[in-house]
């Protein structure tokens, strides 16, 4: 959980993931944990929709993919070892094949 709110303030560190990682074994050692992660004013609402699979917005999954394959590709070029760099790429497409697989929400547009 740490490592997500450190993402709150560092641009180039990922929240959601870790809050997800966080969550996940919150539920599975502390429900009152996970209760205060999930119900949170924040982050609560990408965990519930994360959860019931009600998708994320296609904005949010554009900053995903940006965020995405700018910091991957940052760590491939800095990467000196091939082996990391063939590891990196690896997790970058499995990730890109998960956000895909996510469904993207539309906003409900008010009509007056």
């Amino acid at each position: 959980m740490v490592l997500g709110l450190i993402g709150i303030v560092i641009p180039i560190w990922p929240t959601t993931p870790f809050l997800i990682i966080a969550s996940f074994c919150f539920l599975r050692t502390s429900q009152r944990l996970h209760n205060m992660l999930y119900y949170n004013k924040y982050f609560g609402p990408y965990l519930q929709h994360y959860y019931t699979k009600q998708g994320i917005y296609k904005e949010e999954k554009q900053k995903v993919y940006i965020f995405l394959w700018l910091s991957v590709s940052v760590s491939i070029i800095l990467s000196p070892n091939l082996v990391m760099k063939m590891v990196l790429l690896l997790i970058f497409i499995c990730i890109n094949i998960h956000i895909a697989c996510i469904k993207t929400r539309s906003r409900e547009k008010v009509s007056n």
